[in-house]
């Protein structure tokens, strides 16, 4: 269905539309949408500044974030560099001989090994990565019914 804008004269625009342009079935309302509206029309003007105005906005918008997305790229080093920790090149835990480590968990610049000693007794090992020693040991002591 094609729609046509004329020039504003005495003569509907459905007039003006042929048949073989309608094709059959098509009456002269539907084919004329636009029928009766002036170019010259403020209500026209200002739609077509308000569709220019947000096409501009668009655009600005995609030159933005294309523009971010390229920043954000090109310098990885140093937000990776922020978030990582500082550790010591050597890092020594000492542990109770004949210990047995069961797991090790990670969080910042700690670590903290879970470690089963000699003799049946258990305890967690605090490391401070960045500085390369034990900051702090937790003995697990089983707690004995009272009698």
């Amino acid at each position: 269905m094609l729609f046509r804008l004329m020039p504003t004269s005495s003569t509907p625009v459905s007039a003006k539309v042929s048949d073989a342009e309608r094709g059959e079935g098509s009456d002269a309302t539907s084919s004329s949408l636009l029928a009766g509206v002036q170019l010259n029309d403020p209500q026209v003007r200002a739609l077509r500044f308000a569709v220019i105005g947000m096409g501009i906005l668009i655009v600005l918008g995609l030159i933005t974030l294309i523009g971010r997305i390229i920043y954000i790229v090109a310098r990885p080093g140093t937000q990776i560099a922020a978030q990582s920790p500082t550790i010591a090149p050597e890092v020594r835990a000492s542990l109770p001989g004949g210990a047995v480590v069961r797991s090790i968990a990670l969080q910042g610049d700690r670590l903290a090994i879970h470690y089963d000693g000699p003799g049946g007794s258990t305890g967690i090992a605090i490391v401070d990565l960045a500085g390369g020693r034990v900051s702090s040991r937790v003995v697990l002591v089983p707690d004995l019914p009272k009698q």
